[in-house]
């Protein structure tokens, strides 16, 4: 039968070398766990969408028909800080799209405050853009029932 050991049974050198030996396994794991995750979890693939599809899905039924992170591009028709500090882009798949909001051509994108996208510049009225986030129907307020992105991870310019 294998005795078990006891603390008297290892000399205090023994057991310093035991646990600095312990304690570097334990750092080398973590660092190759963070790695791993980094990895799979660091880079999002982004669905590409046109504002038109995306409008046509029915959003009591749209599981299976897009996939929630999402790459949209259109041109910025109309601007606003909201009161909760997000910054709203009406994005229309036409830079002549009219001044309302139009729910077959248009889409909102949100920029949060607290979460600046990759690529952050400040954007104008007029600008030809790319914004990829997460995807989503919004039908919180009266008169708001549109797809939007929100937030939004990335905005680059495709022309001013």
């Amino acid at each position: 039968m294998v005795k078990p050991l006891k603390n008297s049974d290892i000399g205090s050198e023994e057991s310093t070398v035991l646990g600095v030996i312990l304690l570097l396994q334990l750092v080398f794991v973590s660092a190759v766990l963070l790695l791993l995750a980094s990895c799979v979890y660091g880079q999002r693939n982004y669905h590409k969408y046109e504002i038109a599809d995306l409008a046509a899905v029915d959003p009591s039924n749209w599981h299976g028909k897009f996939l929630t992170h999402i790459e949209i591009s259109g041109w910025i028709t109309y601007m606003a800080k909201e009161g909760d500090g997000d910054i709203h882009l009406r994005l229309c798949d036409s830079a002549d799209a009219p001044k309302l909001m139009d729910h077959k051509h248009c889409m909102v994108a949100e920029i949060a405050p607290t979460l600046q996208p990759k690529g952050y510049f400040k954007p104008k009225k007029g600008m030809h853009i790319t914004v990829r986030g997460i995807g989503r129907y919004d039908a919180e307020n009266p008169g708001h029932h549109w797809w939007e992105c929100h937030p939004v991870e990335q905005i680059e310019l495709v022309s001013p």
